[in-house]
């Protein structure tokens, strides 16, 4: 069973391999529509697929645009696929949007509309956007400094899988008192018992 699983997931990778390599022959026009001469089959599914609505198609047409995978890269274009995407709550694509800006690129900078966007895509199970929610309340970024607010984040993002956080974990531990701290675990239990995916 366990080798039917993994060459079905095989497969569906070499197939999205495909898809996207072939993707060579587009670049965008007017916002996100894309160059009526395609020729292969690949690119017309994709296509079709996003502009149906597949979130998973529209976060891949955004990552093709944003880093110019066979295409030139095209900011517009890779924002507007995410946020179509986001608007399924594809965590994915809300994340994407997130780092967008929270960095300024390909937008204006907006720390604010970052944390909210990171939020939505830690409440859709994606533990990079709780790390980095844990980041943005440590550093104050777009939000009040709080060290129970990143405690509370960063023991989320580790028990979502990441062992390698135990160590910021550890860190931001140092900087709180230990009434501090069960108020944060209680905290992080409380949202993962609400919230978690």
């Amino acid at each position: 069973m366990r080798v039917q699983a993994v060459t079905f997931f095989g497969r569906v990778l070499v197939c999205w391999v495909f898809i996207v390599s072939t993707l060579s022959a587009v670049v965008s026009a007017n916002d996100t529509d894309v160059a009526s001469e395609i020729d292969s089959p690949a690119h017309k599914q994709l296509l079709s697929l996003a502009h149906n609505g597949l979130a998973t198609a529209q976060y891949e047409l955004g990552l093709i645009f944003e880093y110019g995978r066979g295409v030139p890269r095209d900011d517009v274009a890779a924002i507007s696929w995410y946020e179509k995407a986001a608007e399924q709550h594809f965590a994915s694509a809300l994340y994407r949007l997130a780092i967008l800006y929270d960095n300024g690129w390909g937008l204006a900078s907006n720390k604010e509309k970052a944390l909210q966007l990171y939020k939505a895509a830690a409440e859709n199970g994606h533990t990079l956007a709780q790390h980095d929610i844990a980041i943005m309340y440590f550093q104050g970024s777009g939000t009040a400094k709080s060290p129970l607010e990143a405690y509370k984040w960063m023991r989320i993002a580790l028990n979502s899988g990441n062992p390698l956080l135990q160590k910021h974990l550890n860190l931001l531990a140092k900087s709180m008192s230990l009434d501090e701290i069960e108020v944060a675990e209680y905290l992080a239990q409380d949202w993962m018992v609400n919230f978690g995916k």
